[in-house]
């Protein structure tokens, strides 16, 4: 017997199981898919019922929370922060090929950011 069940084991629902369950509740979490993280995944295109190409992945979901610390609070709240390097940033960057880049301010940066 559970508490609480959660349908959708994303972002929010495995969020709100877990603060859930470090309240003492009960929890049972339910998902149709075959992975958990919801939009917040990284599949081929076949996976994601764009194409039949599997040759390639695809980033779907956020993966930039501007959330006043509010996702900080949350990380240290349900202990995930023992699982990554968690670095916050002064917004605006972005995250590509395996770095961070400040997005180009400004016609002449724009030019020179995409030629």
């Amino acid at each position: 017997m559970y508490d609480v069940a959660i349908v959708g084991a994303g972002f929010t629902g495995l969020l709100a199981g877990s603060l859930l369950a470090k309240e003492g509740y009960r929890v049972a979490v339910f998902e149709r898919n075959s992975f958990v993280g919801g939009r917040a995944a990284t599949r081929t295109p076949k996976k994601w019922g764009w194409a039949e190409r599997e040759d390639y992945r695809v980033d779907f979901g956020h993966h930039v929370f501007a959330t006043n610390s509010y996702l900080e609070f949350i990380l240290d709240r349900v202990g995930a922060k023992r699982y990554f390097k968690f670095v916050p940033l002064n917004m605006p960057y972005f995250y590509k090929n395996g770095g961070l880049h400040k997005p180009p301010v400004g016609f002449l940066e724009q030019l020179r950011a995409y030629p």
